[in-house]
């Protein structure tokens, strides 16, 4: 089975400070039916490509440990930012040949990749405090999760 899901969220972080190297995970989605999580895609806050500052952006694309997108901002104005709602869209498609994901902050497509080694199915899904251990502060509350299979992606 090949679906298409759409995830819509309203997530709203603070009291985080990332620094190069670090990331925040808003969206874990997991392909994986098991405990190992062995595939996976996350919409990301971070610093990518040296930048100074925090973008949202794919990864685990097109491979499991990989950050390579077809598409990715870089512009200040579409920058993350913090203590304020910000509005979350992920189009995924987990096709085993043909898979995909798309990231939009507040109506504005800011990364998309392809995704392979999938299974055609979303197993499992985390949303909340999941960074690297260096991160030891933060809050982040999340409001109005959606996930649905759909035939097209809204955007």
């Amino acid at each position: 089975q090949s679906g298409l899901i759409f995830i819509e969220f309203y997530v709203y972080l603070s009291g985080v400070t990332i620094s190069n190297g670090e990331w925040f995970s808003l969206a874990t989605l997991s392909a994986d039916a098991s405990d190992s999580w062995s595939r996976v895609v996350l919409a990301n806050v971070g610093r990518i490509n040296g930048s100074s500052q925090n973008f949202m952006h794919l990864m685990h694309v097109p491979q499991q440990g990989q950050g390579g997108w077809t598409y990715q901002t870089t512009n200040s104005a579409d920058q993350f930012v913090m203590n304020t709602w910000t509005k979350v869209s992920i189009c995924l498609n987990l096709h085993p040949a043909n898979g995909y994901a798309k990231l939009w902050q507040n109506g504005v497509l800011v990364s998309e990749a392809p995704v392979q080694g999938a299974c055609g199915v979303l197993h499992q899904a985390h949303f909340g405090l999941y960074a690297p251990p260096t991160l030891s502060t933060g809050s982040v509350y999340n409001d109005d999760l959606q996930i649905r299979e759909v035939t097209a992606c809204p955007y």
